[in-house]
């Protein structure tokens, strides 16, 4: 049962660009413990300037974003320990020359023990499945990998709230069901999913909530059932039921 008090709540969020773009227009939106949700929207609807706010990368101009009931921006440390972003692009959150001291960068700068940070590693690299792979150079990895191993440095934070910017981006049909498998897998151990994607085809099958943006605002929230038929007048391709069918598989 979906925990009454939001882990996130966005409370009336914009944010004006200094060219005076509005870029996103009072978003209100409350995200739950374990919640898979699916934030979708065309080109310059504002979905990730939206993404940029959850976890401190970008200071709203009005409004604000809460995590447990705390603003984000009062202790940022914190708020990147607990929400992780995965971004679109992998290679530029892979900064270590092998896999686990990659892994090892973000609780090393957290000043942690040798013995917790080796931990984190271990666990991290096991939950995505690598590692068998831990002593070889990230440039070697296949896309899929490298963007495995970019969450698994998420996870090695022990962050609970996982973000996802376009996670299925240029990757083949293979690196996309091993991505999705560790987003599931993740979900199914507690961990809050966020997805921000125009590819709903891959996800709508897993997700509990759907949020359509346009023009800097959220146009729907609710059901990816009942949201289907609201797709295309928002911009938004909508997938057909094969596409959608072929990833059930993960369920």
């Amino acid at each position: 049962m979906t925990d009454l008090n939001p882990v996130l709540k966005i409370s009336n969020l914009s944010h004006r660009f200094s060219s005076g773009t509005l870029a996103i227009d009072n978003i209100n939106l409350q995200i739950h413990l374990n919640d898979f949700l699916i934030i979708s929207g065309p080109n310059g609807s504002g979905k990730s300037v939206l993404m940029k706010h959850l976890n401190g990368l970008l200071k709203p101009t009005s409004g604000e974003v809460t995590l447990s009931g705390e603003n984000i921006q009062k202790n940022l440390q914190k708020t990147r320990q607990e929400i992780g972003l995965v971004f679109q692009d992998a290679d530029s959150q892979i900064v270590g020359q092998t896999v686990e001291r990659d892994t090892a960068f973000g609780p090393e700068n957290l000043r942690l023990k040798r013995e917790e940070i080796n931990r984190r590693v271990d666990r991290a690299l096991t939950d995505v499945d690598l590692l068998h792979k831990r002593k070889e150079r990230p440039h070697i990895l296949s896309g899929g990998e490298k963007r495995r191993l970019a969450i698994g440095g998420v996870l090695a934070m022990d962050s609970n709230i996982l973000i996802f910017d376009e996670p299925f981006s240029n990757l083949d049909y293979p690196g996309v069901k091993n991505v999705l498998q560790q987003i599931i897998t993740l979900h199914k151990k507690g961990h809050t999913i966020i997805i921000i994607t125009h590819d709903l085809g891959k996800v709508l099958a897993h997700g509990n909530k759907l949020v359509i943006m346009n023009k800097g605002k959220i146009l729907h929230c609710g059901s990816p059932k009942d949201l289907l038929c609201h797709l295309e007048d928002c911009g938004i391709k909508r997938p057909d039921e094969e596409s959608i069918e072929k990833m059930t598989w993960l369920k």
